[in-house]
Parts: structure tokens; C-alpha cells; sequence
């Protein structure tokens, strides 16, 4: 499918406005979740807004900086402090649309996957394999991603060798246009709304595959989540497509929201559903 095509069909436009209006206020839903985990403690009952869980952001992080020479809190748990840790990562792999040399992109992809707690397995295994390009990966989805905005054809038949998964989609929410990170939170969070908003008349594209999705501080106990929403199960393909559509949502509720709330980023609305996807249970 193309880009076109979803922004015409109906259920999306459905979908896209209704979350659009929530973002003031009129969410419907008591979430009945606590967050409570060695992240931070937050207990929700319920949120009258979108925007009101975007401002009980909270993300404890702790990240090992290369240079010791840091303006940024190297522990911290607030939106701001993150977006300082990502800001001076992002600096290090790309600047003025050109990507920097492997070392630098190594160890600004090094810093985001310690802020997201993803530096582990084959994410921490790529960025200190001297024979593994990411400068080439990073390439890859950039190209890749300005020719589905153009136009072209994607679906999850689509071959690509660069890696998609709940760790790298953070690198790539910062080297690409309009591209928010898909991780299993944000996922639950996209996943609930569309089930809630659409019922039982989601087209096929808008059933997301859903990463690995664990109740916050208790890996047995996972989020509830409809079953339509299949898991990515490590298919990088699966992810990647569950991306793109995520943010083709995301961009157009931003463009709702900024005509009333401008000072709005895409990146304040996916902070929402991080917080909204946390802890999900019904």
C-alpha cells in the first residue's frame, strides 16, 4: 500500500480525529492500571486527556557517557531530561543531514539504547562489532523511509537488511523525519485506542504487530492486549511495518492537534502513549 492510500481511507480519518479530540480532554477510558516497578512508582487510576499522560511522563534512565565532558544528567527521569540525553546522542550519529563516522554512530547508538534499557543481546552485540557497519543500516532506512513518504509501495513483503526492533526504532526516531519510536508501550497504547475506537471494523493494516509486551516489573505477567494484534516475535519486517503505520497516525493527529495546541510536538504525543501503554490491563 502507499502512504495516499491510508490517509484516504475512512477508518483512518476515524481514527486519526477521535484521537486527535482526546488530546485536551474527553478520554473516555479508565486505563485501571498502577505503574509501580525499579523504574519509578506512579499510580493512575484514570487521565481526563491524552495531554494530561503526557505530563506524567516518567522514564528513570542511568547511561555511562563515553565523554566524562556531559551537559546532560547522566541519571535523570523527567521528558526534559531525556530529550537532552537523545538530543547530544543524536548529534554524535548525524549532523546536517549527514551521518558521522561509524565510531561517533556507535557510540550515540551505545548512548540510546542505555537510555531506552535496551542495550543487551543483539543490539549491544552491533554497536561493538568492528566489522559491522550501522553508518550503512542507518543509510539504508533513511533512503528506505523517504521512499515510502514519496510514494513508494511498502508491505511487509518488503526485503531490507537494516535491523527494526524495540531498540533500534529509538535511533531511528531521531535520524528520520517524522518517525516516532515503536516500542511495546507505545504499541499497547496505539493498539488499545484502535480497539476501542474502531471495534470490530479495523481493517487488516491497522492490526499492528506488537513487541514484547510485559506487565512493568513483572516479565510474567503480560499487558493485556487484544489477540488481532499479533506479536512481532522478533520479525524485523513485522516491526518495521508496524512502524510506519504507527507513524502515519501519529503525523496526522499531530496536524489535528497543532492547529489548536501549536507549541504540540509529534514527540509530546508519543510520550502520551508511553505512558498510557505502561501498564495496561484492560
Amino acid at each position: 500500500m502507499k502512504i495516499s492510500e491510508i490517509y484516504n481511507d475512512e477508518k483512518f480519518n476515524i481514527l486519526t480525529t477521535q484521537i486527535s479530540s482526546m488530546w485536551e480532554s474527553g478520554f473516555p477510558y479508565n486505563l485501571k492500571r498502577k505503574i509501580n516497578g525499579n523504574r519509578g512508582k506512579i499510580n493512575i487510576d484514570a487521565i481526563n486527556s491524552i495531554k494530561e499522560a503526557r505530563n506524567l511522563y516518567h522514564w528513570r534512565y542511568s547511561v555511562k557517557p563515553e565523554n566524562d565532558n556531559v551537559s546532560f544528567k547522566i541519571k535523570g527521569n523527567s521528558f526534559e531530561d531525556s530529550m537532552a540525553v537523545l538530543s547530544y546522542a543524536k548529534e554524535l550519529i548525524i549532523s546536517n543531514n549527514n551521518f558521522k563516522n561509524e565510531d561517533l554512530i556507535k557510540e550515540g547508538t551505545r548512548l540510546i539504547f542505555q537510555w531506552g534499557g535496551v542495550y543487551k543481546a543483539g543490539n549491544r552485540k552491533k554497536t561493538n562489532d568492528n566489522n559491522y557497519s550501522l553508518k550503512n543500516d542507518y543509510a539504508e532506512v533513511d533512503r528506505y523511509w523517504k521512499e515510502i513518504l514519496a510514494g513508494k509501495h511498502f508491505d511487509l513483503s518488503d526485503n531490507f537488511n537494516f535491523e527494526s526492533n524495540a531498540g533500534f526504532t529509538k535511533v531511528y526516531s531521531l535520524i528520520l523525519e517524522d518517525f516516532i519510536i515503536y516500542d511495546s508501550r507505545v504499541s499497547v497504547a496505539l493498539a488499545y485506542l484502535i480497539e476501542k475506537i474502531l471495534g470490530h471494523g479495523i481493517p487488516d493494516y491497522l492490526k499492528l504487530f506488537i513487541p514484547p509486551s510485559y506487565a512493568y516489573g513483572d516479565a510474567k505477567n503480560k499487558r493485556a492486549v487484544n489477540p488481532i494484534f499479533k506479536p512481532t516475535n522478533s520479525n524485523k519486517k513485522r516491526h518495521f511495518y508496524s512502524n510506519i503505520i504507527s507513524n502515519l497516525i501519529l503525523k496526522s493527529v499531530h496536524n489535528n492537534i497543532k492547529q489548536k495546541a501549536v507549541s504540540t510536538s509529534l514527540r509530546d504525543i508519543e510520550a502520551a502513549l508511553f505512558m498510557i501503554g505502561y501498564d495496561i490491563r484492560e
